[in-house]
């Protein structure tokens, strides 16, 4: 009887481990060489490092692994590749936090980005291929948020917004352009395809609402036609 108990929890035992093997953000590391480090907790790779993750991976030279805290630090040449069902994300930087328990990444220096953006309702690409670099960019996979931040220049098939943040929210589709922050330079588009009746505009602040197609415009605004 005793054994036959011994068995079952066993078998729940590893019926749990592998649920929260299954549960991980982070799934499996490569790399050419690893040193446990017991001190701190933490396991270092070098050389060729490769992250799988949930809906993912990344590349970089080097990276820190804290499972306990579930943090993940990479260091030059990062390269990530972030897919779902609203959309797929390629980032290049120099280095990427990745915090696994608030689903957070946090990439810094010589960022840039390219993604699409889907509306798995109307079954249609609401952004194709935006071409994004910026000082610090940050990517909420929980609440489908994007933030980047300093200097940055977003490039849709030519046409240019030049500002200091932008923020999108997937579920209200809406891109907030330098919105509730100090400005210290005006946001300005540069409007290069023929189809475009404006040519050059610039404002402190900017709304855009991709569902209602509108551009909303605040302080200081300038058109030129």
């Amino acid at each position: 009887m005793l054994l036959q108990q011994n068995k079952i929890l066993i078998l729940l035992l590893f019926i749990y481990n592998i649920s929260l093997a299954e549960n991980k953000e982070i799934k499996k590391i490569v790399s050419d060489s690893t040193e446990f480090d017991r001190k701190n907790n933490v396991v270092n790779f070098h050389g060729n490092v490769k992250v799988y993750f949930v809906n993912g991976w990344i590349t970089c030279d080097k990276a820190v692994y804290d499972e306990k805290n579930g943090k993940l630090n990479c260091e030059s040449n990062v390269f990530l590749v972030y897919s779902s069902t609203t959309g797929n994300i390629e980032v290049k930087s120099f280095s990427l936090e990745y915090n696994t328990n608030q689903k957070l990444l946090k990439f810094y220096n010589n960022i840039s980005a390219m993604y699409k953006i889907y509306d798995e309702e109307q079954k249609q690409t609401i952004f194709d291929k935006i071409l994004l670099t910026s000082s610090k960019f940050v990517v909420d996979m929980d609440k489908k948020n994007m933030i980047a931040e300093d200097d940055v220049i977003i490039d849709l098939k030519g046409n240019k917004v030049y500002c200091s943040i932008v923020q999108y929210d997937y579920n209200d589709n809406i891109l907030k352009i330098n919105n509730e922050v100090d400005v210290k330079k005006q946001l300005r588009f540069e409007f290069l395809q023929e189809e475009w009746k404006i040519k050059y505009c610039q404002a402190d602040t900017a709304v855009i609402n991709v569902n209602d197609n509108k551009l909303m415009l605040k302080g200081k605004v300038e058109l030129l036609f």
